[in-house]
Order: C-alpha cells, then sequence, then structure tokens
C-alpha cells in the first residue's frame, strides 16, 4: 500500500516539475524570437530582391532601434559579388564568412546602411564600401581578421545623421581598414573612434570631424594608424598610448602623406598607455618630411609615460605637457636618437588636489626642446631632472621654484631664468655639459656635484 502510493505521488510530482522545469529553462536561456539570419545566395545582385537571399526572403528593416536582422555573406556561389542597395537598410549585425568572396557595395539612388551591433569581416578578402554605412542605436565594434581589409570609398558615421548621441567605434582583430572619406558623428560632438587593432593598421586618407566641445576624438591604443590629411585625426582629443608590449611598436602614429604635417581642429592631446612599451610616432624610414606638429593644445599625463620617434631627423612638436597625477618622480621618457621632440612647455604638476612638493624627469636618446617651464598647482615648489642622452633646450622664461638637476647629454638654457630659484645642479657621466647662453639665463644656485663644465657663451 505505501509503495503503491509512493508510486501514485512520485506521478503527481513529475506531473507539476516538468512545466515548472520548462518554463525555468525557458526563462535562462537568451531567446530572440524575433531574431532573423539572412544569408546571401550569390545568385543576384540586388540586396532588396528577395532571390537573392537564401530562402527566397529579404532582410527589410530600416530601423536601427528595432532591427534584428543579421546579414551573412559568404562563397555559396563565385558570382554576383557586387550588390546594389535601393533602399534603406538597418541591421542588428553583419559577418562575412571565413572564407567569403570579395564583395562591393554600391548604391545608384544615394541609399545607406546602418548597423547597431557590429561588423564583422572574417575573410581575409578584401569587403568594398562605396555608400554610406553608420555606426547605429550603441557604442560597437568593427573586426576585420589579420590578411584581410575593408574599404571605405563614403562616409562612415560613427552614429546617424540625426542623431546626437556621442558613440564610440571601435576597430579591432589585427586587419586593415581603409577610410577613403570622411569619419563623420551627425549632430553629436563627442564622438570617439578607438583603434585597439593590435598588429593590424588603420589608414585615414581624409579630413573627419569625430569629437570636438563634448569630448571625443581618436584613441590610438594597439596597431599602427597612417593618416594623410591635416584633420585625419579629427576636431577631439588625440589619445596616444599602448595597452600591452614590453617594448615600442605596438602602437604606432604614422604620417603617411609624403610631407610635414600640422594637425587643425583638435582640442589636444592625452597621452596615455602603459611603460615601458609606450606609443611610436613614425616608422623606421620616417624623415623630417614625416613630421608631425600637434598644435597648442595641452598634452595632458597622469602619470609617467613613454614615447618612441622613430627613423632620421624627425621633429614631433606638441602643447605644453601637464601632469595631473599627485605622486612624486613621474619619468616622461622620449626616446629617438638624433630625433626630436619640442614642446611648449611643462606644467611640472598640475594636479587638482596635490599633497606635496614633487620632482619629475624628463629623460631618453631623443633630443628635447622645451619652452616655459611652471610650477603648475599654485601654492607649490615643484622641480625638474633632465636626463636625455640627447640635446635638451630650456628656451623659455622659466617660473617654477624647485631644484634643477641635469644629469646627462647636452644641456643648453637660453631663456631668461631670473625667476627659476631653485638650486640647480650637474651629475652624471663625462661628456656632458651645461650651457648658459650669455646675457640671456641666469641660473641660481649652481653647483656642480661631480662632472663636466660650466659654460656661459653665445647660443
Amino acid at each position: 500500500m505505501s509503495k503503491n502510493n509512493a508510486i501514485v505521488i512520485s506521478e503527481k510530482t513529475h506531473q507539476w516539475l516538468f512545466p515548472f522545469i520548462l518554463a525555468t529553462l525557458i526563462s535562462i536561456v537568451p531567446y530572440d524570437a524575433q531574431a532573423a539570419v539572412f544569408v546571401w545566395n550569390n545568385t543576384g545582385s540586388q540586396f532588396t530582391s528577395a532571390t537573392s537571399w537564401v530562402g527566397g526572403v529579404a532582410p527589410t528593416s530600416s530601423s536601427s532601434s528595432t532591427t534584428t536582422d543579421d546579414l551573412q555573406f559568404g562563397n555559396i556561389g563565385a558570382n554576383f559579388n557586387t550588390v546594389d542597395l535601393t533602399s534603406n537598410r538597418s541591421e542588428k549585425s553583419w559577418t562575412f564568412l571565413t572564407g567569403a568572396n570579395a564583395y562591393t557595395f554600391g548604391t545608384t539612388s544615394a541609399k545607406y546602411f546602418q548597423i547597431s551591433a557590429g561588423l564583422t569581416n572574417n575573410s581575409t578578402a578584401t569587403q568594398t564600401f562605396n555608400l554610406l554605412v553608420e555606426n547605429a542605436n550603441a557604442s560597437n565594434t568593427w573586426t576585420q581578421v589579420s590578411g584581410g581589409n575593408m574599404v571605405f570609398n563614403n562616409n562612415v558615421g560613427l552614429t546617424t545623421a540625426a542623431s546626437a548621441t556621442a558613440r564610440t567605434l571601435t576597430l579591432a582583430g589585427g586587419g586593415t581598414f581603409t577610410f577613403n572619406s570622411g569619419i563623420i558623428q551627425g549632430l553629436s560632438t563627442g564622438a570617439k573612434l578607438v583603434v585597439n587593432n593590435a598588429g593590424g593598421i588603420v589608414n585615414l586618407n581624409a579630413a573627419n570631424t569625430m569629437g570636438g566641445a563634448g569630448g571625443g576624438g581618436i584613441a590610438i591604443s594597439a596597431g599602427q594608424v597612417n593618416f594623410n590629411s591635416a584633420q585625419s585625426l579629427g576636431t577631439g582629443i588625440v589619445e596616444l598610448g599602448a595597452t600591452a608590449g614590453t617594448s615600442y611598436g605596438n602602437s604606432i602614429l604614422n604620417n603617411a602623406s609624403g610631407s610635414a604635417i600640422t594637425l587643425t581642429g583638435l582640442t589636444g592631446v592625452l597621452w596615455s598607455g602603459s611603460t615601458p612599451a609606450g606609443v611610436q610616432i613614425g616608422t623606421s624610414v620616417s624623415t623630417a618630411a614625416n613630421n608631425i606638429d600637434f598644435g597648442t593644445g595641452l598634452v595632458t599625463a597622469t602619470a609617467s609615460r613613454a614615447m618612441n620617434i622613430a627613423g632620421t631627423g624627425v621633429t614631433i612638436s606638441m602643447g605644453t605637457l601637464t601632469t595631473t597625477g599627485t605622486s612624486n618622480g613621474y619619468t616622461f621618457t622620449f626616446d629617438g636618437s638624433g630625433n626630436t621632440i619640442d614642446l611648449d612647455g611643462w606644467k611640472i604638476s598640475t594636479a587638482a588636489t596635490p599633497t606635496n612638493n614633487v620632482v619629475h624627469q624628463i629623460k631618453g636618446s631623443a633630443n628635447v626642446t622645451l619652452g616655459l617651464i611652471e610650477n603648475g598647482t599654485a601654492g607649490f615648489v615643484n622641480g625638474a631632472e633632465f636626463n636625455s642622452d640627447g640635446v635638451t633646450r630650456l628656451t623659455g622664461n622659466n617660473t617654477y621654484t624647485g631644484t634643477t638637476t641635469f644629469l646627462n647629454g647636452t644641456n643648453i638654457v637660453s631663456g631668461n631664468n631670473s625667476a627659476a630659484v631653485g638650486n640647480v645642479s650637474i651629475g652624471g657621466t663625462s661628456g656632458s655639459s651645461l650651457i648658459a647662453c650669455s646675457g640671456r639665463a641666469l641660473l641660481s644656485h649652481f653647483s656642480a656635484t661631480s662632472f663636466s663644465l660650466y659654460k656661459s657663451c653665445c647660443c
């Protein structure tokens, strides 16, 4: 009797548990009832034609906020790789499958694509877009695998034309992205392009307008960016850094125009990333024809940073270096023997809430030219150390009041330093020198602690 009762109870329990378990499983498994995958069948050229797609159904969504259409282009056939768009379309995601053909997308009626989730080329074939492509509805990532290329011959929108949302588009995957027309930002003033494309290349061949009063701009953290226009880097902040590596070359910014360029429209430079790697400017074949002038915007660094200027006889000009971190003893390294970093000046510490006086150092193998050097935050007495292997030129009428130490290289002081009242000392290796230009440089409390000659002459 008890055994039969147990069986009855078990059956009743199962009858109650089964729908409960099923409902629970459905609730925890991601599922989009509206999602649809559309696969190009390589039998036609019209994007909006049903016969161009597997299953005889074409994607029809024109709303970037509601679309769930996932597009896939592969190699079902060898032909019909030129695609014509006759109506605007919005897609959730767009994927070129591994081994996909090389496609070209165009429009005979000024139409556009909007992509709200991501664009991925898993093929090494080149995919070419001759129409407007917009990043819509969110900040997204476009991915190109190594060995492949995506070419954009019309504008690319970091957000849609009517949107003021400051979206971010990240380029990744280790392949090549080529932009032959403008990167624009709709009504936004703070859209941002992020290059995190380790081992890959991004070619910016036109004037771009990302960034502005709302922030944004371009951030380069991995991969090589080649630019060819004075406004290729946009109208916001240029962030130069490296996210990985123990040597230079993981993150490269290169003037590929063939002539020196003064960048226009920038609001400043953010010097970021990890050390000792740091950003590299130029390549091994760079010369004075690859010089870059970043303008007068502040160059902001929160902590120790490193930069390598590659090539021979290259000069990189920037605004005033501004140190915002609160710690003592930051080191700013400029490498590149025979090349020069030319800074408008240096605010030794502009920390919003400093806790103590600081002494920071500039070092490296490159030549360094510095304009006005200031304490930075009012009420603090900050000092500087110079430890460059090359020639360091202090050209400003400096006002910082902390100590000055020259540790290496040839150091030429040509500004009026009557307001720089801190102790000045020399120490380092034989062959280094301090040269003060007669009639223009005043050095207080000078002491030579080891090697070298102190010279006063005409400069």
